[in-house]
C-alpha cells in the first residue's frame, strides 16, 4: 500500500508540475480552500460521531476490547488525515506566494530550478496524498460498520440464548397447574 501511495503522489507531482501552472492554482485556490474546509469539518463530525458510537449489548470482554482498539486506530488515522488537510490548506495559502517571490533557485550555478514548477508539483502531490487517504478513510468507515454489525449479531444471538434459557428454567420450575376436577371420572346423575 505504501508503494502505491508513493506512486500516486509522485505521479501527481510529475503531472501537476508539468501541466498545471502556478496561476491556475491561484485561480482555484479559494474553491480548493472551501472544499478542504468542508472536508475537514465532515471528517471531524465522523470522528465525533464514531467516538459516541453506541456499543452493542452482550459483548464479551475480548469483543469489547477489539471494538475499542479498532475505533481508536481509526480515530488516530482520521486525526492524521485532518492534520494532512490542514497542511494542504497551509500549502495552498503560502506556497504560491513564496514561489512567486523566488522565481528560480540556482544550485552552485550549475543547476537552476523553476520554483513555480516545484510549487505546482508540491501542491499536486499534497492534494493527491489527501485524496489517496480519503479512499482508505472510507474503507475504514466501512470496516468499522462491518465489525459493529458482526458484534451486534453476536450480541443478539447471546441475548436470545440467554432469554431462551430463562424461559426454559422458569417453565421447568413451576409445576403444571390443573383445574380442579381435571381428569376425574364423571358419574352420571
Amino acid at each position: 500500500m505504501k508503494w502505491l501511495q508513493f506512486g500516486v503522489v509522485v505521479s501527481a507531482m510529475s503531472l501537476t508540475g508539468s501541466l498545471i501552472n502556478l496561476t491556475t492554482w491561484e485561480e482555484h485556490r479559494a474553491n480548493l480552500l472551501v472544499f478542504l474546509g468542508i472536508y475537514g469539518a465532515a471528517l471531524i463530525q465522523v470522528a465525533v460521531t464514531t467516538a459516541n458510537l453506541n456499543l452493542p449489548d452482550h459483548l464479551t470482554v475480548d469483543e469489547a476490547r477489539g471494538l475499542s482498539n479498532s475505533l481508536m486506530k481509526q480515530q488516530r488515522y482520521w486525526i492524521g488525515l485532518f492534520l494532512a488537510i490542514f497542511a494542504v490548506v497551509a500549502l495552498l495559502i503560502f506556497v504560491p506566494t513564496v514561489a512567486r517571490k523566488f522565481s528560480t533557485l540556482s544550485i552552485d550555478g550549475a543547476l537552476t530550478l523553476d520554483c513555480q514548477i516545484i510549487a505546482s508539483a508540491l501542491l499536486g502531490g499534497a492534494l493527491a496524498f489527501v485524496l489517496f487517504h480519503t479512499v482508505i478513510f472510507l474503507d475504514g468507515l466501512l470496516s468499522i460498520q462491518r465489525l459493529r454489525s458482526h458484534l451486534l449479531v453476536q450480541g443478539a444471538i447471546r441475548r436470545a440464548r440467554s432469554e431462551a434459557g430463562q424461559v426454559s428454567a422458569a417453565a421447568a420450575a413451576q409445576p403444571a397447574r390443573l383445574p380442579e376436577g381435571y381428569g376425574e371420572v364423571m358419574r352420571p346423575h
